[in-house]
């Protein structure tokens, strides 16, 4: 079974800033991470500044749905259909929007 690493947080938590250090040294060592954004707004924009770091191949943007109300499938169907599963880890970034 593959290690997921999932990162979750408040807007500003630090989440964005954690990956890109685990992205680093796990380059360092070699690995290739396959990264699964679901930045409610902004996964986009979090694929730009990743891909300095890791190949496109390598990272999926959700399509901007939350996971906790209906993205749940569409992340069930990318870990499913992740093509290599490269020294067995899978990170998830999920940044939270709170709606009130």
């Amino acid at each position: 079974m593959e290690a997921i690493i999932t990162v979750v947080g408040f807007l500003g938590a630090g989440k964005t800033t954690l990956l890109k250090h685990l992205i680093e040294n796990f380059s360092i060592n070699g690995w290739s991470p396959f990264v699964i954004l679901n930045d409610y707004e902004n996964a986009n924009m979090d694929v730009q500044q990743f891909s300095k770091q890791i190949e496109l191949k390598n990272i999926k943007p959700l399509s901007g749905s939350c996971i906790c109300y209906t993205g749940m499938v569409e992340l069930r169907n990318t870990v499913n259909r992740i093509p290599e599963r490269v020294d067995g880890i899978t990170l998830i970034l999920t940044n939270v929007k709170l709606h009130y």
